[in-house]
């Protein structure tokens, strides 16, 4: 189960149309079938809607429509209703939003009226004149607005006409004019005005009034405040309204949702006269529940029939594990899932991802930092809590692997007065002579395994890093266990073509093997056994896969040598660790007094700065050595998600 996908069965269904809407009702309740959508052909038509749908579409678009429009985000529960009672309680509600929004539209449009008289009146009154001196007469004139003035104007009139009256006045940082002149002389003066920028002002609501600027002003004033008030208290009673049915508005949303699935079912079924044909996937195991339910709900009259899996089959895939395995199928749902017939990669991530991570950020300090943050960050993003649960897994493997390397926050050693500590609390170090600087000193070393930063091994006369040697042999143990599970997975085109296919490539390495034990001498066998299985893999494999295996030859050794990043990159961090403790930490607090307090902060900016590389790094590094190099040799991918019909995210899933 954990190795495979669950394993599905496709059903098809026969139900006389008289026991359609029970059965739907069932397949809903189950949410066990993954429906096969019919296609049309000659003898058989899709199915029709059940009659309900259009008043059901109807009452879903007015209900997301308030949604949308008042914003309600209430959470759905499970409550059930008649379709007249959604509409009855639709239409009263709908009827007192639309009696309070025409309300406030009749507000808005008041005080939109009011405001623009009140701006009019608000401009005559900075000109102290009665509003009837601007009431138009045939044989006057008059310019009402804003100008740009300057002292030469009044001249400038004067020779133009001697016939005017001139008011000039400031509303706020604007100059405001009102000139009256004989008709005749309008043409002119208006053109004098030009130079001016004058700008007309429209006054003519205004004018509809008579008497005193101010009083005027006052009596509009009160009533835009009455209007005001009004709106107020209707926006008050539409918001109590809301409150009132959005529980309800949120609910029958979601009754319709599944109301309206159930009714649009039969667009994806097959129909006859007097029957409908269902087609779906439904889990193996859960067949005898399955028929047993139906049976109940339909009698004898309904029909149930397994059909096997077909070649060309698109079998939904649903990935089930343990809740310890559960959340590294995240990783498959960020790249894709295994098809029908793949082995399901998770649970070997679910065992090499964290031993990767561990191995390049391998330190007992980092790993109780990082393991606090993800079980702190669980709390504030419990949405990520697939993500975060595998980097709490990843931060046990830092820790682990911290001990193995015996670093403490980079620290691997001691001095005697912190080992006498230490040793105290039952922690006991090894003294160690080191030269440093060419001054040979005693410190105590942590109990470890590994020594990561100066550890070696001899390879070829070469000195090599341990860890990076360890990181090719993991790459190596983890390519032949991707090309194993490549074999399996080719099994279905039979056992001859899986070998050509995958098992080549592990004759291929066998072959490199011997050669290069014979030519070191280690063993006393012929070279020309090595070369000849080396030759059986290579003609293995262009049958297997033909020139494009060929070609791919070479790869086999990037591969391998990509997997010293597990080294590499540890080496990095932990070497950025001893430059903050050694060169910049310890030098500060050595001095003693305030420079104690500045070396905690540059050792606590330092390692915070390693840590976030140290989770970026070796994340990053670890899924690409799992999709790129890892997957590359057994995994095609490209399986659909189960979605289950009458599953509460069955519409995420038909998208």
């Amino acid at each position: 189960m954990i190795i495979h996908t669950e394993r599905m069965t496709k059903v098809r269904i026969i139900v006389p149309s008289l026991q359609l809407d029970p059965v739907i009702e069932k397949l809903y309740s189950l949410s066990k079938f993954h429906l096969i959508p019919h296609t049309k052909n000659s003898s058989l038509d899709i199915g029709k809607p059940l009659p309900n749908v259009e008043k059901i579409s109807e009452l879903l678009l007015v209900l997301r429509s308030l949604k949308a429009k008042f914003n309600i985000l209430s959470q759905a529960s499970s409550t059930c209703y008649t379709l007249s009672d959604i509409e009855t309680k639709l239409q009263h509600i709908t009827q007192q939003i639309t009696a309070y929004e025409e309300k406030l539209a009749l507000a808005a449009a008041q005080l939109s009226e009011k405001n623009e008289l009140l701006k009019q009146l608000d401009f005559l009154n900075s000109l102290y004149l009665d509003i009837d001196s601007y009431k138009p007469l045939k044989s006057i004139a008059s310019f009402i607005g804003y100008i740009n003035y300057r002292d030469d104007l009044r001249d400038k009139l004067y020779h133009v006409t001697r016939s005017h009256k001139l008011h000039i006045s400031k509303n706020g940082k604007h100059r405001t004019l009102a000139l009256f002149c004989r008709s005749a002389d309008a043409v002119k003066i208006a053109g004098l005005l030009k130079e001016y920028s004058f700008t007309p002002v429209d006054i003519s609501k205004a004018l509809q009034l008579s008497g005193h600027v101010m009083p005027a002003v006052n009596a509009l004033i009160d009533e835009i405040n009455t209007v005001e008030i009004e709106q107020q208290k209707t926006q008050r009673y539409l918001q109590q309204l809301l409150t009132k049915y959005t529980s309800f508005i949120a609910n029958a949303e979601a009754f319709l949702t599944d109301e309206a699935a159930k009714a649009e079912a039969p667009l994806q079924f097959a129909a006859t006269r007097h029957s409908s044909v269902i087609q779906a996937w439904v889990p193996t195991h859960d067949i005898p529940l399955i028929q047993t339910e139906l049976e109940k709900t339909a009698g004898a009259k309904i029909v149930i029939e397994q059909k096997p899996v077909q070649k060309n089959d698109k079998v939904p895939i649903q990935l089930k594990h343990t809740l310890l395995v559960k959340p590294f199928t995240f990783f498959m749902d960020l790249y894709t899932l295994p098809h029908y017939d793949e082995i399901n990669p998770v649970l070997f991530m679910f065992l090499t991802f964290p031993l990767f991570f561990g191995m390049m950020l391998g330190d007992v300090g980092y790993g109780l930092v990082t393991l606090l943050f993800f079980l702190w960050l669980k709390t504030k993003l419990p949405q990520a809590r697939d993500l975060l649960n595998v980097l709490l897994y990843s931060s046990v493997s830092s820790i682990i692997f911290g001990f193995i390397f015996g670093e403490y926050f980079g620290f691997e050693h001691v001095k005697e007065k912190t080992a006498s500590f230490l040793s105290g609390l039952g922690i006991v170090l090894l003294p160690e002579t080191i030269v440093e600087h060419g001054i040979q000193e005693v410190v105590y070393t942590f109990p470890r395994i590994i020594n990561r930063l100066h550890g070696e091994i001899n390879v070829l006369g070469n000195e090599i890093h341990i860890v990076l040697v360890l990181g090719a042999i993991l790459g190596f143990i983890h390519l032949n266990l991707a090309f194993l599970i490549g074999f399996f997975n080719e099994l279905h085109h039979g056992f001859f073509k899986a070998v050509l296919h995958k098992v080549s490539w592990l004759i291929l390495e066998a072959g490199i093997i011997l050669l290069v034990i014979s030519f070191l001498g280690i063993i006393t066998l012929p070279i020309l056994v090595g070369w000849f299985v080396l030759a059986l893999a290579i003609i293995m494999l262009y049958l297997g896969e033909g020139v494009q295996g060929l070609v791919e030859l070479p790869s086999i050794f990037s591969n391998i040598l990509s997997y010293m990043r597990l080294g590499a990159v540890g080496l990095a961090s932990v070497g950025l660790a001893v430059v903050v403790n050694e060169n910049l930490t310890m030098p500060f607090i050595e001095k003693g007094g305030f420079f104690v307090v500045i070396g905690i902060l540059i050792f606590a900016l330092g390692h915070t700065i390693n840590i976030l590389l140290g989770i970026l790094g070796p994340f990053l590094h670890s899924l690409r050595l799992h999709y790129v190099e890892f997957f590359s040799k057994f995994f095609h991918g490209g399986g659909i998600r189960y979605a289950p019909f009458g599953a509460k995210n069955y519409e995420n899933y038909r998208r």
